[in-house]
């Protein structure tokens, strides 16, 4: 008999942008021995070249694609106690998933099967946010007589699946009708919040989108998915965090580093530093930092995919009495940014009534987007700015934000109660996001640079690392 607890399931189709994050999340498991059983449908991009790098066994799924069929065809490949199904496009929210999918069948019996919770990405679209928040809600449950499932993200014990298996002939919602009948034998099905993935689309198509993006605008500004805030008295930010995962990547004395430090410094209200890190680096190496506190993020929060938010959120979980506080957020590559626009934008937000507040800037020019592979103007295009009626601004992703401690949330998707202070000065918007602008920024201002050292990266330990 196998020693394999839980074979694990992918079926793919062209899933290049996605499979990468997914098989990494499902190898980051911890507590169960599994193997991984990729099943590809013909994909046509480089799905197959991707997982060939990882320890997976692939099987090519050949003939017409039913999904029946081919879960089946996966299924004859598995030796494990358990089949966990996921969706090639999800990706483990922690490394737990795995275990939080077995652990009911150890305490209800007759358990046909257990699906766990689907979120968001914060890039995710309006309907399929709205579809995955009202169905895959917070609180579990054991489904009786609700035949509900969804093997996106599930698990079932083999034997059962030996007996029973998927209908060959249905074109979709295998998964439904396989639960349905097991219901009406008797058996339950079990859903588990804390199993989650991130999906990026829901489980429905889309529609109207304008009455679905009221719908999504809803749910936010109601908190039906948040945490309820009570209104109360604003409190200035106090303690401020910047994530980065290696700031020695391309800036090896942290130069950017050490100027935001010294910015944070300066500020009237700052008071503590938490510098979040990557978890490959050497922390050590930040000893020497005037930083009050040195985080290291778990490795399943590093995922490109997911944003800086969810690491954000950790590090908050790792601080005592949060509750009712706010937090100032910012990251390094900002080097001509001041410690008086940071002071401005706290002063900002004890002034606005929203709960979230950054820096953005006003866009003056013709804004196009791309659709099917043309750009067409958003708005009216050319018009005078004195005509303009519609104001657009860009976020200045990473120059600073203060957020309160309830919206720093597990969930990847910022709740909608920000507001924007307008950035006027287009010098301070220079970033700095790779070794080549780095080079850049220290070869274009090579005969000032000491003149640069004394006026923008004053402090004693940057003259030291210059």
């Amino acid at each position: 008999m196998s020693d394999i607890k839980a074979s694990i399931i992918i079926r793919t189709k062209n899933e290049e942008q996605w499979i990468p994050y997914c098989l990494e999340g499902v190898l980051a498991q911890k507590n169960i021995k599994k193997e991984i059983i990729v099943v590809d449908d013909n994909s046509s991009d480089n799905t197959i070249e991707i997982v060939k790098n990882f320890p997976v066994q692939l099987f090519h799924y050949e003939g017409e694609y039913l999904p029946g069929k081919s879960l089946n065809f996966g299924v004859s490949k598995c030796s494990g106690e358990y089949v966990v199904f996921i969706s090639g496009h999800c990706v483990p929210k922690d490394p737990f998933w795995l275990e939080n999918l077995l652990k009911p069948f150890s305490k209800y019996n007759k358990l046909a099967g257990v699906y766990g919770r689907q979120e968001p990405f914060s890039f995710t679209s309006d309907t399929d946010k709205r579809d995955l928040w009202n169905t895959f809600g917070l609180d579990s449950k054991l489904q009786i007589r609700d035949s509900f499932f969804h093997n996106a993200n599930s698990c079932i014990p083999k034997q059962l699946l030996k007996k029973y298996p998927f209908d060959e002939k249905a074109t979709n919602i295998e998964d439904r009708l396989w639960s349905t009948d097991r219901v009406k034998e008797g058996f339950k099905i079990f859903y588990n919040s804390e199993a989650s993935v991130y999906h990026w689309h829901g489980i429905n198509q889309d529609n109207n989108k304008k009455r679905l993006s009221g719908v999504v605008r809803i749910l936010e500004e109601n908190n039906l998915i948040f945490p309820k805030i009570e209104n109360r008295k604003k409190i200035e930010p106090k303690t401020a965090i910047i994530p980065s995962l290696d700031p020695m990547q391309f800036d090896k004395k942290m130069l950017l580093l050490k100027k935001t430090i010294n910015n944070l410094k300066l500020s009237k209200y700052i008071k503590k530093i938490i510098l979040l890190l990557g978890p490959h680096v050497n922390k050590e190496q930040f000893n020497d930092l005037n930083v009050d506190q040195l985080i290291i993020r778990p490795k399943h929060l590093t995922s490109p995919i997911l944003g800086q938010w969810p690491s954000i959120s950790y590090a908050l979980s790792c601080e005592k009495n949060t509750k009712q506080k706010s937090y100032l957020i910012l990251q390094e590559n900002y080097p001509y940014r001041s410690h008086e626009q940071i002071d401005n934008l706290i002063e900002f937000y004890l002034k606005s009534s929203s709960r979230v507040v950054m820096y953005g800037q006003k866009i003056r020019n013709t804004i196009f987007e791309s659709k099917n592979n043309k750009l067409k103007p958003v708005g009216l295009p050319f018009v005078p700015k004195n005509l303009a009626k519609n104001i657009y601004i860009s976020a200045l992703k990473g120059f600073a934000m203060v957020a309160e401690s309830e919206f720093i949330t597990k969930e990847v998707s910022i709740h909608e109660d920000f507001d924007l202070l307008d950035l006027e000065d287009q010098f301070s918007m220079i970033q700095i996001n790779s070794q080549k602008d780095f080079n850049s920024f220290r070869k274009n201002f090579k005969k000032d640079f000491n003149q640069i050292n004394n006026q923008i990266f004053q402090s004693k330990f940057l003259k030291d690392a210059v």
